[in-house]
């Protein structure tokens, strides 16, 4: 018999935590259900978020660790924007994953008819596998709260979008972003002199939030890390997104660069219309 897909799947896949031979299968085995899923879970997390804003998840958790260590010790690692981090963590720490031979580390998802085998399902074969991938994802602010996006997802002008990042296993890294009129942005760090440094833990917002212009087609976001122990520099990083950006295939392209370093991209296409909702 047809086999449902394990929820968890279904949330890395909204949340943009698997690779995109894992994210097709998973999109595969939904079938023509798979947009409705994962916009319902998009709407929930934009519920959750509305209901446990980040300035009172923080009041919370700083009086809860002022009660138990010196309050100088918390306030040297608290940052208030862990209480964001903190609602979206959970789903993604320990995954069991079925191992197809010859594919290390890769999701076994069998789309065929007649009870296929997910991820999480008991098997000799299984590993446990820390999930090690950085990650980026991107909420749209509106009225109703933050809607969290997905790849492909229809954007306007006007919109405003807050970036935020999951660093897993990686030190250093850069967001940057190139549009339809070929130009780049660089969204962290400050400037390509500032510290790449990346915060430890959940997803990391950035700490402002980022405007849609009028650029046409397409709003194309890049995660780019190096590996521990590999230098990291921003600036190849930038040069890269100019390179990509004046090329014929840069809605879909990749970026060019140096050894050692991995990227994530979300890919926003863009409406001729202009968002009617207000900044915040």
């Amino acid at each position: 018999m047809t086999r449902e897909v394990p929820e968890l799947l279904i949330e890395r896949l909204a949340r943009g935590e698997l690779s995109p031979s894992e994210a097709a299968a998973v999109r595969e085995a939904l079938g023509p259900d798979a947009e409705a899923r994962l916009r319902a879970i998009a709407e929930d997390d934009a519920a959750v978020l509305t209901r446990l804003p980040p300035e009172r998840v923080a009041a919370t958790v700083r009086r809860r660790l002022a009660a138990r260590a010196a309050p100088e010790r918390a306030s040297t690692w608290w940052n208030p924007a862990m209480g964001l981090a903190a609602a979206g963590v959970a789903a993604s720490l320990v995954v069991w994953c079925a191992v197809r031979p010859g594919s290390p580390g890769e999701l076994g998802v069998d789309s065929g008819g007649g009870g296929g085998r997910f991820p999480g399902d008991p098997d000799p074969g299984d590993v446990v596998r820390i999930k090690g991938d950085a990650t980026l994802t991107i909420d749209r602010l509106g009225a109703k709260g933050p809607e969290r996006l997905v790849a492909g997802a229809t954007v306007r002008a006007g919109d405003r979008l807050q970036l935020q990042y999951r660093a897993a296993d990686r030190d250093h890294g850069a967001i940057v972003s190139i549009d339809g009129r070929g130009v780049t942005t660089l969204h962290f760090p400050a400037s390509v002199d500032a510290s790449a440094d990346l915060q430890e833990g959940g997803l990391v917002p950035l700490d402002h939030s980022y405007e849609l212009d009028e650029a046409p087609r397409f709003e194309r976001f890049f995660f780019v890390t190096a590996i521990p122990g590999t230098r990291f520099d921003v600036a190849a990083v930038v040069r890269a997104a100019e390179r990509l950006a004046a090329a014929p295939d840069a809605e879909r392209g990749e970026l060019s660069l140096p050894a050692g370093y991995e990227s994530t991209a979300v890919l926003l296409e863009k409406s001729g219309e202009t968002s009617r909702v207000p900044a915040r």
